[in-house]
């Protein structure tokens, strides 16, 4: 009977070790989803992108509306190529956390075309004072259906 007791207090210890390690690994995994997306939009890998993508393509499909709303390729390389999306890989992940059990947060700067971290300025004739630039954006990624999905638009420059 003692044999028992300590083993279901062994397997207890066990059970309670891996679920502590298992929000890290979301959280990991999370973020490897968000940067990947971002990697295959900025290599022009837009079919892989697109399977990592679950927010809405209303806007996508807005700027395209001759493409077909189904075609999530072909919106994502017009909104990189030609809409003004800034499809850029990342830079580095200044900050994650998990808001709920399948939603993550993670703000993210980009590496611009010099390889620094892109800056979003000023836009459409206002100054740095009434928009002041912006380097580090949010980006939520959820979980369902054992997959991760990044929730957010790239930005984007008029």
């Amino acid at each position: 009977m003692r044999k028992l007791g300590a083993i279901l207090c062994l397997f207890c210890v066990l059970l309670t070790a891996c679920l502590s390690d298992a929000p890290q690994a979301n959280l990991d995994s999370a973020e490897t989803a968000l940067a990947d997306f971002f990697q295959y939009l900025s290599s022009g890998e837009y079919e892989k992108a697109a399977a990592l993508y679950g927010g809405s393509y209303d806007g996508l499909q807005s700027l395209n509306p001759s493409l077909s709303p189904d075609d999530h390729a072909a919106l994502w390389q017009y909104g990189c190529a030609l809409n003004g999306y800034q499809c850029l890989p990342l830079l580095r992940v200044v900050s994650r956390q998990r808001l709920s059990e399948d939603e993550f947060l993670f703000t993210v700067e980009f590496k611009g075309q010099d390889g620094r971290a892109f800056v979003l300025g000023p836009c459409c004739g206002a100054s740095a004072e009434d928009m002041p630039p912006v380097s580090q954006f949010d980006y939520h990624v959820t979980f369902r259906d054992g997959d991760y999905f990044v929730q957010d638009e790239p930005v984007f420059v008029p």
